[in-house]
């Protein structure tokens, strides 16, 4: 609960000091900024994620002799 706290708080104070330099339409980039970060930020640890499980299964596979 804490997080989500902090989150809207910050999210607030953001918005509201961005509306008072740039109006609505910096309220929607900024809106919009922190959906994207969010995606980028999975994106990332997805990628991380499916080379850790090649390295892990490369690792375990049996060498081939010929």
């Amino acid at each position: 609960m804490t997080a989500y706290f902090l989150g809207g708080a910050s999210g607030s104070g953001l918005s509201a000091a961005i509306y008072a330099s740039h109006g609505w339409a910096g309220v929607c980039v900024l809106g919009a900024a922190f959906p994207a970060a969010g995606l980028l930020l999975w994106v990332i640890e997805m990628l991380a994620s499916r080379r850790a499980s090649a390295r892990r299964a490369e690792a375990r596979a049996p060498a081939v002799q010929d």
